[in-house]
């Protein structure tokens, strides 16, 4: 507290104006800046764990080529390219399937 001329005691306004202020950007940050910066981690580590699916499926893809090619079918690879391009195929159907089944069940709910 402030001690003026007159005698009497005041408030400090400065503190209290000072204190009021940095209430207010706490409260506007929680509200605004924590929710972005989850957001922003959400959108970065789902990035990541997408490149890394990516790359595990096309090492996977390499592997099972190379093993089927040199203890199945060796010296021919177009076979195994084939079983490969198949099995890719079926998986893509499923997933296709899938997706269409969800679409229709959006349309439906809607």
């Amino acid at each position: 507290m402030a001690v003026f001329e007159t005698g009497g005691e005041r408030p400090d306004v400065a503190a209290r104006a000072a204190s009021w202020v940095g209430d207010a950007v706490a409260g506007i940050r929680s509200k605004t800046v924590e929710p972005a910066e989850w957001l922003v981690r959400a959108v970065v580590y789902g990035m990541l764990a997408a490149v890394v699916a990516i790359a595990l499926l096309v090492l996977s893809i390499d592997v099972v080529v190379k093993v089927l090619d040199a203890y199945a079918f060796p010296h021919r690879v177009w076979i195994t390219e084939l079983i490969v391009a198949a099995l890719c195929l079926v998986v893509a159907t499923g997933a296709w399937r899938r997706m269409s089944r969800a679409r229709q069940q959006l349309r439906d709910h809607n």
